[in-house]
């Protein structure tokens, strides 16, 4: 599970990098239940395990071909930002559809 800072109005510059994921996920809305996999879903399982500068575009170009390539185009802050959007928005696009089953 990622660690998240919730005593701090910006994530410590010393901390975690998953600690400064898990901020920036929950600023955007994600529940922190669901952070871990908010970034599972966008980069699989092993997300933690990847290089942000090198593995992050491929992996997110691969697991979402439909959806707009938003990692290594934008600030660390605003990509980790715009993947929590796009997972509530996929989240809550999946509910629609069960609900009408």
């Amino acid at each position: 599970m990622v660690e998240v800072i919730t005593q701090h109005a910006h994530p410590d510059p010393h901390g975690t990098l998953e600690a400064k994921i898990g901020f920036i996920l929950k600023q955007a809305g994600v529940p922190v239940s669901e952070i871990d996999q908010c970034m599972i879903w966008a980069f699989g399982i092993d997300w933690a395990y990847l290089n942000i500068a090198t593995q992050w575009a491929d992996r997110w170009i691969k697991r979402h071909p439909g959806l707009p390539v938003i990692v290594g185009t934008e600030s660390f802050v605003e990509t980790v930002f715009a993947i929590g959007t796009m997972y509530l928005v996929a989240k809550q696009k999946a509910a629609l559809k069960i609900g009408r089953g």
